[in-house]
């Protein structure tokens, strides 16, 4: 039951990062394993904190900064940058750390959320940020619209959550458009997800295996100085 599993990952949070606000840079991993979902590996980071709340380090803003980088650095990973679509996108600190260590963009792809929450006027704004026309990022941007905090108390379903959303791109004046271009809902973003590690991880082989050369020479060379060691 899903009661029964975020009872578990609290109890794992506070073995790892103790009670409170801390953070930790020790994984929870949770297996899902089920013919229904995609192949995929997502790490769920601690989105960025400017000021610390009771119980929480000084520094907490920048330790949180410091653990996300360690993540979004590694070549092998695709960084999804998750931004309430009520939020001016340009201003978003997140998307500027992606930048740094993806300048060209390569592994970014832009995820927005709570489009239900889009002030009226600002609709055509939105809607020109996931067609890639305000930041533009090599990978785009997707839309989705996941279940809020009083659907989770109230216990909606993953199932109920998906249909409403499909509901809501297409009933809507604007977004619509999004949802028939393929750049909305969860389902189309798992997809296009599976997609992009697939090709990522076809483009990473050659360097991976450049890598795996290096440090086998490297090791074989520890290995002869070993042995001219031991004969002398």
């Amino acid at each position: 039951r899903s009661s029964d599993l975020e009872h578990e990952i609290v109890i794992a949070q506070v073995a790892l990062a103790g009670r409170g606000v801390g953070i930790s840079h020790d994984l929870i991993s949770l297996e899902v394993t089920s013919p229904e979902v995609p192949d995929l590996t997502l790490i769920d980071l601690p989105g960025i904190a400017r000021v610390a709340v009771e119980g929480q380090p000084k520094d907490i803003g920048d330790q949180i900064k410091r653990l996300i980088t360690t993540f979004i650095s590694k070549q092998e990973t695709i960084n999804l940058v998750v931004v309430p679509s009520n939020v001016d996108i340009a201003t978003t600190e997140a998307l500027e750390m992606a930048r740094q260590v993806d300048p060209c963009g390569e592994r970014t792809l832009g995820i927005l959320t709570k489009p239900d929450l889009v002030d009226k006027g600002t609709e055509s704004t939105v809607v020109d940020v996931v067609k890639n026309n305000i930041i533009q990022l090599k990978k785009g941007y997707m839309i989705v619209k996941c279940r809020g905090q009083l659907d989770i108390q109230e216990k909606l379903s993953l199932k109920e959550a998906l249909e409403n959303e499909r509901s809501f791109f297409e009933e809507h004046v604007y977004f619509s458009s999004l949802l028939n271009d393929g750049h909305a809902t969860v389902p189309v973003l798992a997809e296009r997800l599976t997609e992009e590690l697939v090709d990522h991880i076809n483009k990473s082989l050659p360097a991976l295996e450049q890598q795996i050369k290096e440090k086998l020479k490297e090791a074989k060379e520890a290995l002869d100085k070993c042995g001219r060691s031991e004969e002398h």
